[in-house]
């Protein structure tokens, strides 16, 4: 990038990155990095509750990468809703296929693909096929490791270093 008002090239470092200010090392400039760069490439972090209502809007997406963070958060909402839908039903007297009450079964059926596609995705991101989900142990085993680095065949690499770029007015 260059200054503005004097034109030397500034590398955008990590000093630039995380400060809220910058100034150009040649005439003091300041520049502020918040308005100047923009990142194409950069995954913004998501909030747990993000990552949950993701895997439900990619509910039948087999193809691509999951990171480990988004399938942990999304097991652990799932766990919360197991266990509140089954209490749902014993306070409200709500069975209607013996022990199975109505709120055990919409969640169980509406959460299926969701749960299919995600744990699909993240033995993807390990460079396995998702035939692998079938063989329980070794799948379970694939989840607590992280991923390979870069692309692979299923994919970019979901936590993809960012790739900082100008705005297209300071370029």
């Amino acid at each position: 990038m260059f200054c503005q008002k004097c034109g030397t090239e500034i590398e955008l470092d990590a000093e630039f990155l995380y400060n809220s200010e910058f100034s150009c090392p040649k005439c003091g400039n300041a520049i502020k990095s918040a308005t100047i760069v923009k990142n194409e490439n950069y995954i913004e972090p998501k909030s747990p509750w993000e990552y949950f209502i993701g895997a439900f809007k990619k509910y039948a997406v087999f193809k691509g990468r999951a990171r480990r963070a988004e399938y942990w958060w999304f097991f652990l909402f799932y766990t919360v809703f197991s266990i509140v839908a089954p209490f749902l039903d014993s306070i409200l007297n709500s069975y209607i296929l013996g022990n199975t009450g109505i709120f055990e079964l919409i969640w169980t059926l509406g959460s299926f693909l969701p749960t299919l596609s995600i744990t699909i995705r993240r033995i993807h991101d390990s460079d396995r096929s998702g035939w692998f989900y079938l063989v329980p142990i070794y799948s379970v085993i694939l989840l607590f490791f992280n991923g390979t680095d870069g692309e692979n065949r299923f994919g970019p690499d979901p936590k993809k270093k960012p790739n900082f770029v100008l705005n297209e007015k300071y370029q």
